[in-house]
C-alpha cells in the first residue's frame, strides 16, 4: 500500500501531514513539511528629499493617483512645517473640485529638483609630518617645538614658505609661525601649539580642564613674549630707561602669580610628563629672544620665584625635554649678538646644560 501510495504520488508522510499530492514525477521537498523557502523582503530605499522652490502657483505639472499620473496644475506650495511630507496642492485637469496635497513622489516636474545629501567624509589627519615655517630662534616657535617633542609629534621645519604658498594661504598679514599640515594652513602661535598638542599621542589623555589650563600658560606666555618685543624693537630705541621700567614691570605683573600657581614637586598636572603649562614656564625663563634679551636689559633676577625656577629645571630634566634640548639650537640663539644677564644666563644654563654657545646671530627679524 506505501509504493502504491508513492506511485499516485501520495507518499504516507504527505498523507500523515494532511499534504495535497505531489505532482507525478515531482522531486520530493527538501524544505520541511513541503513549505516554500521565505522570500527575503527587498531593502526599503532611503526616502527622497525634494527641494520645491522651484515649483510655482500655475505651474503645470504631472500628478500622481492610484498608480496613473495625470495632467495637474500647482495650486499652493506650503513652507509650513505641519505640510512636510506634502507642501504642494494640486488640481487635476478635467476634474474640477479635485484638489490633492501631494509630496515630491507623487509629482514629475523639471521644476522640482531632487537634494543629493552631501558625503560625509571623515577628518582624517595628514599623513605626512606638519610643517613649521619660522625663524631658527627661541621667540613664538619654541613652544611649538617642545609640544612636538614631549608629545611625540614629528615635525619638519623651514624658515621659508614652501614653494607656491603666499603667507595669505595662511590667514597672515605678514608674520610667522605659520604652520601646513595637509590641506591645513594655519598661522597664530597659541592656535598652532594647540593644534599641535592635539595630535600629540602622549598628551591624548589629557582632560578639557587640563587642556584648558594648558592654553591658560600658553596665553601668559604670549602676553609677556609680546609686549618685551614691543619694549625690545619700540621703546629702547627711543629711551633705554623707560624700557627697563617696562621690562620690570612686565614681569613683576606676571612672575609673582606664576610663583603662586605652579607645584612645589612635580608638574602642574601632576603628571608623569611636563606639558603644554610647563613647557610655557621653561620658555619664559630660558629662551633668550626675547625673554632672555627683556632679562638682560633690564637686570632682572628670576631668581626671587623659586618654584617657578624649580619648576624649570625639572621641566629640562624631563627625558624628551632633555633630549630636545641636547641638540636645539634656538632656546639660546642670539639673533642680535647680545649677552645675557646674570639671570637670564643662570636659567638657560641649567635648563639647557650649558649649551649656550650655540646660537643663530645672523637672523634679522624674529
Amino acid at each position: 500500500q506505501g509504493r502504491a501510495a508513492q506511485a499516485r504520488g501520495r507518499s504516507p508522510a504527505r498523507q500523515r501531514c494532511g499534504l495535497p499530492p505531489s505532482p507525478a514525477g515531482a522531486a520530493p521537498s527538501r524544505h520541511p513539511q513541503g513549505m516554500a523557502p521565505k522570500k527575503t523582503a527587498p531593502k526599503k530605499a532611503a526616502p527622497k528629499t525634494y527641494d520645491f522652490s522651484g515649483l510655482e502657483v500655475g505651474m503645470r505639472v504631472q500628478a500622481e493617483s492610484d498608480g496613473t499620473y495625470f495632467a495637474a496644475e500647482v495650486v499652493a506650495v506650503s513652507t509650513s512645517k505641519s505640510r512636510a511630507r506634502a507642501p504642494v496642492k494640486v488640481s487635476y485637469k478635467g476634474y474640477e473640485g479635485y484638489d490633492e496635497w501631494l509630496g515630491g513622489d507623487r509629482i514629475r516636474s523639471k521644476a522640482l529638483k531632487v537634494v543629493v545629501p552631501e558625503k560625509k567624509t571623515e577628518d582624517r589627519p595628514a599623513r605626512e609630518a606638519p610643517h613649521l615655517i619660522y625663524f631658527p630662534l627661541a621667540g613664538r616657535g619654541e613652544v611649538i617645538r617642545l609640544i612636538a617633542a614631549v608629545g611625540g609629534v614629528k615635525i619638519t621645519e623651514s624658515s621659508e614658505l614652501p614653494e607656491g604658498c603666499t603667507k595669505d594661504m595662511y590667514l597672515s598679514p605678514g608674520s610667522i609661525p605659520l604652520l601646513k599640515h595637509g590641506d591645513l594652513r594655519m598661522s597664530q602661535s597659541t592656535a598652532i601649539e594647540n593644534y599641535v598638542a592635539t595630535l600629540a599621542p602622549k598628551f591624548r589623555r589629557l582632560s578639557p580642564k587640563q587642556r584648558a589650563v594648558d592654553q591658560q600658560f600658553a596665553c601668559i606666555k604670549e602676553e609677556i613674549l609680546g609686549n618685551c618685543a614691543k619694549t625690545i624693537f619700540v621703546t629702547m630705541k627711543a629711551d633705554k630707561g623707560q624700557a627697563k621700567k617696562e621690562f620690570t614691570e612686565l614681569f613683576d605683573k606676571w612672575l609673582p602669580l606664576l610663583e603662586t600657581r605652579v607645584p612645589a614637586e612635580g608638574f602642574v598636572h601632576g603628571g608623569k610628563l611636563p606639558t603644554v603649562a610647563d613647557l610655557c614656564v621653561l620658555n619664559i625663563t630660558t629662551g633668550y629672544m626675547p625673554f632672555g634679551a627683556a632679562v638682560k636689559h633690564a637686570g632682572y633676577d628670576f631668581g626671587k620665584y623659586p618654584k617657578v625656577m624649580a619648576l624649570s629645571e625639572r621641566t629640562a630634566k624631563a627625558e624628551s625635554v632633555a633630549a630636545f634640548l641636547a641638540s636645539s639650537t634656538t632656546a639660546a640663539a642670539n639673533p642680535m649678538g647680545c649677552e645675557l644677564g646674570a639671570g637670564a644666563r643662570q636659567a638657560a644654563q641649567g635648563a639647557a646644560g650649558g649649551q649656550l654657545t650655540r646660537g643663530v646671530r645672523d637672523v634679522r627679524g624674529w
